[in-house]
């Protein structure tokens, strides 16, 4: 801003006081420059991310910044976080799609320190992977006796979050059924063609955007000859 500086001689035994204040000091605001980092990077989706921004005085000017920083990716805005000791961090960030996100830091500056933008970090988010797991609902059956088969399709730990998408079985390698997924569940049609005999059910999920693909085959079908009834008549 804007100081008017004075000075005020206050004499001697030979010489008088005197003073002056036709001075104006004008002080700019000090540039800053903005670093911004990620906590992780890549990441898998739904694994918790921070971005940390550090924003310091360029030269000549000095001292610390205060004030917020916001986060964006790309023009959506992601966070913001408040600046200590000229350091400010976005809240944990777990929603970023699978992909590569531009990263913004955007400091809006204070009374002492003129705003600065950084554009830098290229985030990678890879696919989460998951597991399936696959149960029948009822082993053993009978020959023509309707069973159905449920998938559930989780996130691997470091990732969260709950996969979409179709799940396909077979028995085998033939395509007996599909479901889509549902809060991470499918289920295939009713079955009544599988034949007397042991049969290998395999779940296939496909993945979707943000989860990838993963398979089961762990659950053996036993399916019993069903009983009969004899009956006979004479003419």
């Amino acid at each position: 801003g804007s100081h008017p500086i004075n000075a005020s001689y206050g004499g001697d035994s030979n010489f008088t006081a005197s003073y002056d204040n036709t001075l104006t000091q004008l002080v700019n605001q000090a540039s800053t420059t903005t670093a911004i980092q990620s906590s992780l990077n890549p990441s898998v989706f739904g694994q918790p991310i921070t971005f940390t921004v550090t924003v310091n005085a360029t030269a000549p000017g000095a001292g610390t910044p205060t004030g917020t920083v916001q986060f964006f990716d790309g023009a959506t805005l992601i966070g913001s976080g408040s600046l200590t000791g000229g350091i400010g961090s976005s809240p944990a960030i777990s929603s970023l799609s699978a992909g590569s996100h531009s990263i913004n830091a955007s400091y809006g500056g204070d009374a002492n320190f003129s705003a600065s933008y950084n554009n830098t970090l290229s985030q990678q988010v890879n696919q989460a992977s998951t597991n399936t797991s696959i149960q029948s609902s009822l082993n053993p059956s009978v020959f023509g006796q309707p069973v159905t088969f449920t998938a559930t399709v989780n996130a691997t730990n470091p990732a969260a979050g709950t996969p979409t998408g179709t799940v396909q079985f077979f028995d085998g390698a033939t395509l007996i059924g599909s479901g889509s997924l549902t809060g991470g569940i499918a289920s295939s049609p009713a079955i009544s063609s599988l034949s007397a005999g042991s049969h290998l059910i395999n779940a296939s999920y496909g993945g979707d955007t943000n989860f990838s693909a993963s398979y089961n085959n762990t659950l053996s079908q036993q399916v019993n000859q069903a009983s009969t009834t004899t009956s006979i008549q004479s003419s």
